[in-house]
């Protein structure tokens, strides 16, 4: 299992850290797997394709390997739902597969969290394959979620702990934290393309040409079309209270 260690970090909220200020607000707070506690391997920062930590945010994560290793996301708002970034190894034939993962909130055992391979490691080239022997791995993490029954305070902890066997590890990204639950007004500094409608100077949009060949269907993958093999988790996200 990976995922991110070191101090929690929670000063700028994720959105003004990834884009500069620019763009819209969103209702959530994440916390990275290598900025928690945590007695599993850090990866990156990689910058090089096909590499688990070139796809995670920030370019680093954390694996969890063998019996024991932890991450533990400490939240600094108020959280109803939390949402996991990770990557489980593929299989050897691309066949789906899942994998528990295991919750601790301020230390009480939670229901498990399954984890697939079935919707993340392609291979080759576009349209790309779910075969292995195909050559260059990309698309490596996957994320899952719950809506939680109470609401947690600020300062509680969320540990996720692999229970992967063999030697298959887990890779965890980050956890992000939302307030669910309610209606939401729309973000600040959102522009949504409804916005634009009704423009008087607007020229009407062309009919495209029918194309002269249908286009190829996305490959479905084999056997993993329902569930894939254990991911790499790179974060985890909640959201936070307003």
């Amino acid at each position: 299992m990976l995922a991110s260690g070191g101090a929690l970090v929670a000063a700028a909220p994720a959105w003004a850290a990834a884009t500069g200020g620019s763009g819209a607000s969103l209702p959530y707070t994440e916390v990275q797997a290598e900025n928690s506690a945590t007695n599993g391997t850090i990866i990156g920062p990689s910058y090089t394709q096909g590499q688990l930590a070139d796809e995670a945010s920030y370019r680093k994560a954390v694996t969890l390997k063998g019996a024991g290793q932890y991450v533990t996301f400490t939240t600094p708002v108020a959280t109803n739902s939390i949402n996991f970034r990770y990557s489980i190894p593929d299989s050897s034939d691309g066949s789906v597969y899942t994998a528990p993962l295991s919750l601790y909130v301020n230390g009480t055992k939670q229901t498990d969290f399954t984890l697939t391979n079935a919707y993340s490691w392609y291979y080759g080239s576009y349209p790309f394959t779910n075969t292995p022997g195909s050559g260059n791995p990309h698309h490596f993490f996957d994320e899952t979620h719950r809506l939680l029954p109470t609401t947690y305070p600020a300062g509680t902890t969320f540990q996720a702990a692999g229970r992967l066997r063999g030697h298959r590890s887990l890779v965890h990204d980050r956890l992000r934290r939302l307030r669910a639950g309610r209606r939401r007004a729309d973000p600040a500094r959102r522009l949504g393309v409804g916005d634009q409608r009704g423009a008087p100077t607007r020229p009407a949009r062309p009919t495209p040409p029918a194309p002269s060949m249908p286009r190829s269907p996305r490959p479905a993958r084999a056997a993993r079309c329902g569930s894939r093999r254990a991911r790499t988790t790179s974060r985890v996200t909640s959201a936070s209270t307003t």
